[in-house]
């Protein structure tokens, strides 16, 4: 009877401890991979803007040149 309550407590203390484990895995899995997220979201915004910017710059020296030839 003393051996079965002990091995009926050590697998429930497994059993929680895995649970437990997962929970905190996933935890840090999902702050880590948001971080990464956002951080790859940064870059690609900086990217596109640094994009527009240059496509402004041209289009505003088409119609400068446009201008001048009229």
């Amino acid at each position: 009877m003393l051996l079965l309550n002990i091995t009926t407590t050590l697998i429930i203390g497994i059993a929680v401890a895995l649970v437990v484990g997962l929970a905190i895995g996933h935890l840090i899995t999902s702050t880590v991979l948001k971080k990464a997220v956002i951080k790859e979201e940064t870059a690609l915004l900086e990217e596109a803007k640094e994009k527009a910017e240059v496509i402004k710059k041209e289009r505003i020296l088409q119609a400068k040149e446009k201008f001048l030839q009229m």
